[in-house]
């Protein structure tokens, strides 16, 4: 008799066990996916300011680690594509992307923005931020790939349009992708009063994946 409460026991004991451990691997999973995704938005986000802040200084250079990924840059002037645009591809297990006031599912190539007001093409200078964030996912066998982009748009006031620039080392024109670390270099102020519909200011950043 004793020996069968010892073999029962263990048996629930078992049964147990393997029930917290089906219930706690989802869970681990999942904060280990936002724990990658909270990296990667932190470095775009840093990235962003970083490269605002040259602009407005019009001097300098700042160096950043890439995190687990692709990081994708095409430049100003590139013929296809998101011209202007960084963008950061890496695999993940999330699905689901929350913020303050909604969560929205990752799926399809939805464009989610993240610290990004309105995503409109051109914005008003002195209310926009010059930079749109956005999060797209694709399905990729077990989980997704993820892509955070950060894309540089026009600001217009009254009088005049505000530009930023980013250039790859080889011209504004290409297009580049790498790891490792990227440099970020202010290269030059210019203005085109002859630029339509308003004249414009455009600073320009050269950026390098080193």
């Amino acid at each position: 008799m004793q020996a069968l409460s010892i073999v029962l026991l263990t048996v629930v004991i078992m049964g147990l066990v393997g029930a917290a451990y089906m219930w706690a691997v989802p869970i681990i999973e999942r904060n280990a996916a936002i724990t990658e995704y909270t990296t990667v938005e932190r470095f775009i986000l840093e990235l962003s300011d970083r490269i605002v802040e040259l602009a407005n200084s019009g001097s300098g250079e700042y160096t950043l680690d890439i995190p687990s990924g692709i990081l994708r840059i095409e430049g100003a002037d590139y013929p296809g594509g998101d011209n202007n645009t960084i963008m950061f591809d890496f695999f993940s297990s999330l699905d689901m992307l929350c913020n303050k006031t909604a969560c929205n599912t990752i799926t399809g190539g939805i464009e989610i923005p993240i610290e990004t007001d309105n995503t409109s093409a051109v914005g008003v200078y002195g209310e926009d931020e010059p930079r749109v964030i956005t999060l797209t996912g694709q399905d990729s066998g077990a989980g997704k790939l993820l892509t955070i982009s950060l894309h540089y748009r026009e600001l217009r006031s009254e009088t005049r349009g505000y530009r930023i620039a980013i250039c790859p080392d080889a011209g504004c024109s290409e297009a580049v992708n790498g790891t490792g670390r990227i440099m970020l270099e202010f290269d030059k102020r210019t203005e085109d009063p002859g630029a339509s519909p308003l004249p414009l200011v455009t600073n320009y950043i050269t950026v390098r994946i080193i």
